[in-house]
């Protein structure tokens, strides 16, 4: 299973954007949408051992989003929680996005 964090209307340089996407095209920057910002359960993510028909697992992660990466700035309100369960480490078998739920604690 894998959980990742993204983020949309980042702004900057992608070949092509303005042939083939021109719509995504800001003051001559692309707009990338759904930019993996962080792996959350890391690269191969976390091995879920049993999966018959009703099992059920749950798993929380608390992860503190600093100010900017790669002096990209985090925007929340354009951010993305994404889940996917692979079989191996090609083969995605299913997945859901969600918006961010922000905890302002």
């Amino acid at each position: 299973m894998n959980v990742v964090l993204l983020q949309n209307n980042i702004l900057g340089p992608q070949s092509g954007g303005s042939t083939y996407n021109p719509t995504y095209m800001v003051n001559g920057q692309y707009k990338h949408m759904h930019m993996l910002r962080r792996l959350l359960t890391g690269q191969w993510g976390e091995i879920i051992n049993k999966t018959t028909k009703d099992s059920f697992h749950t798993f929380t992660y608390k992860y503190i989003i600093p100010k900017k990466s790669f002096d990209i700035p985090y925007v929340l309100n354009d951010m993305e929680v994404a889940v996917f369960i692979a079989e191996g480490e090609q083969e995605i078998i299913t997945g859901v996005a969600s918006e961010l739920v922000i905890d302002q604690q």
